[in-house]
């Protein structure tokens, strides 16, 4: 049976007393909809560590929102952002890029 990480991950938090109520066919079945829950439908799906102080875990996703149900929710966010916020998140990115450009010139320099 081909199980996702994310599967492989639940099923291991169960307690055997749990499990072991579930025929083959439940069980297969739950797997089956767990896999379904870890699908991945993006574009771009990268992630991996950064060792600065400590290790910082990055990743990077790109892909069309499927969430139809919080769909609205989303569009309200979208309108409602302020100027405010959105200077803070324009030096937030500035700041982590000049902050990537300076680890990278330190590294390339320093090897």
């Amino acid at each position: 049976m081909n199980q996702k990480p994310f599967t492989s991950f639940i099923m291991a938090q169960l307690e055997q007393k749990i499990k072991t109520p579930f025929s083959p066919d439940q069980y297969i079945a739950l797997v089956d909809v767990l896999n379904k829950c870890a699908k991945n439908n993006h574009l771009l799906n990268a992630g991996g560590l950064l060792p600065l102080f400590k290790n910082y875990y990055l990743v990077l996703m790109f892909g069309r929102n499927l969430r139809k149900s919080e769909e609205n929710v989303f569009i309200d966010r979208r309108h409602s952002i302020s100027i405010k916020r959105y200077l803070y998140f324009v030096l937030l990115m500035s700041c982590g890029i000049l902050i990537s450009t300076y680890i990278s010139l330190v590294w390339i320099t320093h090897f």
